[in-house]
């Protein structure tokens, strides 16, 4: 009882320091004002077929079109390296207001990587986003996706697969190795050893993102050689060659991105999600509303868990209890420390009754993803207060092959 108390009186503790300091922050507010029709671009490496980053981006790109029918929206797919130079010029040239790159191989035009100068300089009057970005954005007019929009839902997916592996030996298949991917990776590993430090994780580059085959033959690799019984792929179109050695060894799948479970309904156990029409959408609310967005390199978390779908009935009720509560300490923990405490409680309250374009938007702060900050929030963090947990790391460092 005296323990039940301790805990209320914390709770209500922190309740009343976020009340105090809501209180003291000085509120604006800007009304959002629709100008002009805008030109709107997607460039994207893939098609809908991959069910994955560019299948995502697609849709956030056709919800930008239904949403504002006066506007001009054009999607680019397929784009290959070679030419990506080639389709950006095309979209600066026409004088489209905003373009959206997504895929980690575009960075090279971007930023420059490859020697020549970055389109964001070449175009300065339109506003590229890069998705996902390097973790800094040199432009003023160029955002940046932060590294860490999906690392919570491989976390999550470290934890569910800990519970189910019955071998004790998991994988990861990844396309390529980037920073953000690492990132990922890294969360998954600790997501499993948060359960049981001894389970073995293997993870494998295919070392691009559009060969199904390299990716069938290093998870049929894991399968016969490591006695791996789940493997997770963050491979696009590679990854379909994953899913494909999965059923053929009938052992559980985890997709990526979008939710994968039609492409193997009785293998994908859940996908880690990535809601890529939200942040496509938080972009464009915050260019409505005047709010700049220049060098920015935007921390978000844009991930979640697919539901079990016909493997439902294979996840025992705890672990499900067990995903639930995590996330909700792990979306509370804003700055990643392993603790819900004070950091976090400032957080929230200094982004208080932000949305997009608001001068203190923090979109790390808006933990329902409704693109405000509310009391909703203010008590996601509150009922939590207090709890730690092994934390989900901010480790870019490129995995090892296996762990431990």
């Amino acid at each position: 009882m005296k323990q039940r108390l301790h805990i209320m009186s914390k709770k209500i503790a922190a309740i009343t320091a976020i009340i105090i300091i809501v209180t003291t922050i000085v509120m604006t507010s800007n009304l959002i004002v629709l100008g002009s029709p805008l030109k709107v671009a997607l460039i994207v490496g893939g098609d809908e077929a991959d069910l994955g980053f560019s299948y995502m981006a697609i849709l956030g790109a056709q919800a930008i079109a239904t949403e504002y029918p006066d506007w001009t929206v054009s999607i680019s797919k397929l784009v290959s390296f070679v030419e990506q130079r080639v389709v950006a010029a095309q979209y600066g040239d026409e004088g489209y207001d905003l373009v959206y790159v997504v895929g980690g191989q575009f960075q090279v035009m971007i930023y420059g990587y490859d020697g020549l100068d970055p389109i964001p300089e070449l175009y300065p009057d339109t506003f590229w986003v890069m998705i996902p970005g390097a973790g800094y954005s040199p432009f003023e007019n160029m955002a940046a996706l932060g590294p860490t929009f999906q690392i919570v839902g491989h976390y999550l997916a470290g934890i569910l697969v800990a519970e189910m592996t019955t071998t004790r030996n998991v994988g990861t298949v990844y396309g390529e190795y980037y920073p953000y991917t690492n990132m990922e990776c890294n969360a998954f590993i600790a997501g499993v050893h948060s359960v049981d430090p001894s389970i073995v994780v293997y993870n494998r580059e295919v070392g691009a993102w559009d060969n199904p085959s390299l990716g069938s033959s290093l998870a049929e690799a894991l399968i016969v050689t490591h006695d791996v019984d789940i493997i997770v792929h963050v491979a696009d179109y590679s990854g379909r060659g994953v899913i494909s050695a999965c059923v053929d060894y009938d052992i559980i799948v985890i997709g990526s991105v979008a939710d994968q479970w039609e492409l193997a309904p009785d293998n994908m156990l859940t996908s880690v999600l990535m809601d890529i029409p939200r942040f496509m959408d938080m972009i464009v609310q915050s260019i409505l509303g005047g709010g700049f967005l220049g060098y920015m390199s935007i921390e978000i978390d844009l991930s979640g868990l697919a539901p079990f779908h016909n493997l439902d009935p294979l996840v025992p009720q705890d672990v499900k209890d067990l995903l639930a509560a995590s996330a909700a300490l792990i979306k509370a923990d804003v700055n990643y420390d392993g603790e819900v405490n004070i950091v976090d409680i400032y957080t929230i309250a200094s982004a208080f009754g932000s949305y997009p374009a608001h001068e203190r938007w923090d979109p790390m702060a808006d933990l329902n993803g409704d693109n405000k900050v509310n009391i909703v929030d203010i008590f996601a963090v509150a009922r939590v207060f207090g709890e730690t947990f092994t934390p989900v790391p901010l480790d870019d460092s490129q995995p090892p092959e296996h762990s431990p």
